[in-house]
């Protein structure tokens, strides 16, 4: 198994050469620390160029400690950075489509078009895994559609009673009708249909599709990795 250590790290104070400029701030460079992901000792932001970039990581020390309680609506298009956390530690389904959460990305927006880099989170029965590193914009998932998260709450309750499974996830985003309650009602009946489409969603991956094919993947011990991220909230920043 891979391990992992968070830290925090501060943009580069200086404009890299052949960095990207951000225009509309003139060149003026806003002071910013983030959280970086030591893997197996190796800064991922190192591996991905982030100062070359000007890129940032996209979880912050104002995110912790704790994270903050789960949102009211975790389905709808809810602000993505305290989020985030919660993507990672597998409190809430995915924001973007093929299980993608946005790692590092623009320190004065945060807008994928900007530059970033994302990494599908799959989570095994007793693992994690990161892969898939890519540095072009995915779309929202199928499940975030206005009308798919629209009208209750009930679809997150229940992808996670039943052990966060994205087959039910996958399901409902292929569901012709919007209406939650149809589709649960249907669910209740068919439930064990639902299997085939666990992986639906993050397959295939061609190798040659993503920006960094020689990067990873990388599997951590699901408990040892929760901790990590524990480990690091109840630490005073």
């Amino acid at each position: 198994m891979d391990s992992l250590a968070l830290v925090i790290r501060r943009r580069s104070e200086k404009q890299l050469a052949g960095a990207r400029l951000n225009a509309d701030m003139a060149g003026n460079r806003r002071p910013c620390d983030y959280i970086d992901f030591i893997v197996n000792g190796q800064s991922l932001a190192d591996l991905f160029e982030i100062d070359r970039r000007d890129l940032v990581g996209m979880l912050g020390p104002q995110f912790f400690p704790n994270g903050g309680p789960l949102p009211e609506d975790p389905l709808g298009q809810f602000a993505e950075g305290r989020n985030r956390l919660q993507e990672l530690t597998l409190k809430i389904p995915a924001y973007y489509e093929q299980r993608r959460v946005h790692i590092y990305g623009c320190p004065e927006c945060g807008d994928l078009e900007c530059g970033n880099v994302t990494a599908q989170v799959i989570e095994k029965p007793e693992s994690v895994v990161w892969r898939g590193f890519d540095n072009h914009s995915p779309g929202l998932a199928a499940y975030m559609s206005p009308d798919k998260y629209r009208t209750s709450n009930r679809v997150f309750e229940i992808w996670r009673e039943n052990n966060r499974s994205y087959a039910f996830l996958n399901a409902y985003a292929a569901h012709p009708n919007e209406d939650d309650f149809v589709f649960l009602s249907e669910f209740k009946e068919v439930k064990d249909t639902f299997d085939y489409l666990s992986d639906h969603d993050i397959e295939p991956l061609l190798v040659s599709e993503i920006a960094y094919p020689h990067i990873g993947p990388f599997e951590f011990e699901k408990g040892a990795y929760l901790r990590t991220f524990s480990e690091f909230l109840s630490v005073p920043k």
